[in-house]
């Protein structure tokens, strides 16, 4: 009987390791590159003028940091989208709000495609 309860003991806890490793993995990855989520994203300023106007702003892949240095312009600001995803080309939906002390110093450079 001691046996078998430690070899419970044992499947049990390998049970309980690989169910743990499989969850945090879950929560560790990254999503894919082309798929954006919803919530806090990076828009460029394209007047350069400090705006909280949406369509002042442009969502580009966050990926490449668009501003060239100048103290003198706004280049980019994070607006929160709630539930809306980023669209690479569009401004953010009106229904987004900017994000409070988000916006950095810089001139926005259109990508080369």
């Amino acid at each position: 009987m001691k046996t078998s309860l430690k070899n419970f003991t044992k499947v049990l806890l390998g049970v309980a390791v690989l169910g743990g490793a499989a969850l945090t993995q879950s929560f560790t990855q990254k999503p894919k590159a082309d798929k954006k989520l919803a919530g806090v994203h990076r828009f460029y300023n394209k007047t350069g003028i400090p705006s909280t106007n949406p369509a002042d702003f442009i969502y580009q892949d966050e990926e490449n940091l668009l501003c060239q240095e100048n103290q003198e312009k706004d280049c980019s600001a994070e607006w929160n989208l709630g539930t809306a995803n980023p669209v690479v080309g569009q401004a953010p939906p009106s229904t987004a709000t900017i994000v409070p002390n988000s916006a950095e110093k810089g001139e926005y450079q259109e990508p080369m495609n």
